[in-house]
């Protein structure tokens, strides 16, 4: 089975538009999530819980990075075989 990279975001963050543009750069495909909806805005809580703090959210396969950092997300990426 092939890892999936999931991003949590809302159209209006800049950070969550920062991170897609940084996916696209590197090559990595990832499937888009509004975290606006009540049911992605729910599963983050549940997830999260008080660590959510809001977007972006990364899922790489099941680890789960809060906002845009880029030392967390190449090494689950590598950690995941996608980078």
């Amino acid at each position: 089975m092939s890892q999936k990279v999931i991003v949590y975001s809302t159209t209006w963050c800049d950070y969550c538009h920062a991170l897609m543009d940084w996916l696209d750069q590197i090559r990595v495909p990832y499937e888009e999530r509004d975290a606006e909806l009540q049911e992605h805005h729910t599963f983050l809580e549940e997830q999260l819980g008080d660590d959510f703090e809001g977007v972006p959210v990364i899922l790489v396969g099941d680890v789960i990075i809060n906002g845009f950092d880029r030392p967390k997300i190449i090494k689950a990426l590598e950690k995941a075989g996608l980078k």
